[in-house]
């Protein structure tokens, strides 16, 4: 209908949500190109600045689905500032959201849990699908950092909140960034099965202004700062970190799982996956999958 009319605003915002909509349920994926090249030539002529921000959200996930973190950063923190001169909460979080989960991706935890805090602190109830998300994330953290107790009650805040509202936090792009069913696996041998559910009814039964103060909590912080991308480690002779979904395909890889399978486990696409074993390779100094394993 904006088509019709001409209305370039429209067709902006139309054409950033149905991309914000294929990437996020994994569904209609060979649509994705199209619809990435249309968004990329609407944001090429002069358009009005909250119409764009819809087109740099699809735009930032669509890289990350392709797992060009790089770019998917640059593109969230100019539509940060973007959506800080119009006055767009909404977008904002979500730009808070794209970069703490990259944060995580990349192995920069310190960063991630400010992002996430930041981001809880626009909203303080528990009213957004980036709320979720951001629970999800710090989970994540607690996780890496050998909180399991504290990461199962995130976690089960995180479902109470999705049984409340109905938010469709943990779909499939959000699953398949975070390794949502390694973490909960993780979660659980750590714990064992009685602690985790005790832990995960603790945080469900906490109500929403308990989430955020727990949240928000400095309890339980991560022990053991890892290095960011900024600030690399010292000595040349320490070895290549690989980030946590490179380390999850690589485990897989040693199960003598193919990329399609592998996609499949993951909710990725066989392509992402390709590209992930790509990387293990050249930051392993690596030649094969058999070496991988080894």
């Amino acid at each position: 209908m904006f088509s019709k009319l001409g209305n370039k605003p429209g067709i902006a915002s139309s054409l950033g949500n149905l991309g914000v909509a294929v990437v996020f349920l994994q569904i209609d994926k060979w649509r994705l190109g199209a619809l990435r090249e249309e968004a990329e030539a609407l944001l090429g002529d002069p358009l009005d600045r909250w119409a764009a921000t819809d087109l740099f959200v699809f735009l930032v996930w669509s890289a990350m689905d392709k797992c060009d973190y790089e770019r998917a950063a640059t593109l969230a923190l100019k539509n940060l500032a973007l959506n800080q001169e119009v006055g767009n909460t909404q977008g904002i979080s979500f730009d808070l959201i794209s970069l703490g989960m990259i944060a995580w991706i990349r192995g920069d935890y310190k960063r991630a849990v400010a992002t996430f805090h930041e981001n809880l602190c626009l909203w303080q109830k528990l009213t957004d699908t980036a709320c979720g998300i951001s629970l999800l994330g710090l989970a994540g953290v607690a996780v890496q950092g050998g909180e399991s107790a504290r990461a199962a009650r995130l976690w089960g805040a995180a479902e109470a909140l999705k049984e409340s509202t109905g938010i469709a936090y943990d779909a499939p792009f959000i699953r398949s960034q975070y390794g949502y069913k390694r973490l909960l696996t993780t979660i659980r041998d750590r714990l064992g099965e009685a602690a985790f559910e005790r832990a995960r009814a603790e945080g469900k039964a906490m109500r929403q202004d308990q989430v955020v103060e727990y949240a928000l909590s400095e309890e339980e912080a991560i022990r053991t700062p890892t290095p960011t991308p900024e600030e690399p480690p010292s000595s040349a002779d320490q070895p290549t970190v690989l980030t946590p979904r490179e380390v999850e395909i690589a485990v897989l890889v040693t199960q003598g799982l193919t990329n399609r399978q592998i996609a499949e486990e993951l909710y990725v696409s066989e392509r992402t996956v390709e590209t992930h074993v790509r990387r293990i390779l050249k930051k392993l100094g690596l030649h094969s999958r058999t070496q991988i394993a080894t």
